[in-house]
């Protein structure tokens, strides 16, 4: 099994990074590497829509941010041929989870969600449920809320209706910030890409750690490899994030 967390920026054609000019070696990528899930970030309704066209092996389940459920959004992305798709919810980082583009007083103007998708994996037939999120960028208060939102979340459903379950995410948080240090203090998990120094790197810039993938203990029992596309071309890259990626024995 292979889960991929891809923040796949959200610029079109804006500049030589734009979506435009990096959907080619986006797609090899993923046809190279085949994931079974991945959990995307900042996903517009144009990059859906060519998405959509270049991945028909791929169901994508998700939705934009805003009140109207469109914009800038968060899809899970699952293999067709190994998964199935059983139920979909997902909820806004606010005060007011089930409110479409709540967010929090002290919040940037970016409405944030999170996007739950229970899957069965076809080769085992287990039920894995998957978590996919991006924290405000702005204000750490939104971030420390927005996580522990989730979190409480996570255990709701757990309460409820009890599985093995993945966090995909960018939280615009380093290591040593409090809502990074909140995941890793959630009981029965266990960060899978620890050992990634980096994954934010603004097109060659910089070198900071924003994206995570977080297993149940049951589930990272089954680790077998770790890493990050890195891919670039002529100065193009496949997103001014590096995607992680976790391999699992089925």
């Amino acid at each position: 099994m292979k889960i991929v967390s891809f923040n796949i920026r959200c610029a079109w054609e804006q500049d030589i990074n734009g979506f435009l000019h990096r959907a080619g070696i986006v797609y090899e990528r993923i046809k190279t590497e085949q994931p079974d899930i991945i959990g995307f970030q900042e996903v517009t309704e144009n990059i859906l829509e060519m998405m959509v066209k270049l991945f028909p092996d791929y169901n994508f389940t998700g939705h934009g941010r805003c009140e109207n459920y469109d914009g800038e959004g968060l899809y899970i992305a699952t293999r067709k041929e190994t998964c199935d798709v059983l139920s979909f919810d997902s909820f806004w980082l606010s005060d007011t989870p089930r409110v479409p583009g709540s967010r929090y007083e002290k919040q940037s103007e970016c409405p944030r969600i999170c996007n739950v998708a229970k899957i069965k994996y076809k080769k085992t037939g287990e039920i894995i449920r998957v978590f996919n999120l991006h924290l405000d960028h702005e204000y750490d208060e939104a971030k420390v809320a927005g996580m522990k939102c989730v979190l409480d979340t996570i255990e709701k459903y757990q309460r409820e209706e009890p599985h093995e379950f993945v966090i995909t995410g960018d939280f615009n948080a380093e290591p040593d910030e409090e809502a990074k240090r909140l995941c890793d203090a959630f009981e029965g998990i266990k960060e899978m890409t620890i050992n990634i120094p980096y994954t934010f790197h603004d097109n060659g810039i910089t070198k900071i750690k924003w994206d995570y993938i977080y297993l149940t203990n049951k589930l990272a029992d089954r680790f077998i490899s770790n890493g990050t596309w890195e891919d670039s071309y002529n100065g193009i890259y496949l997103s001014d994030h590096h995607a992680v990626y976790v391999i699992l024995k089925d």
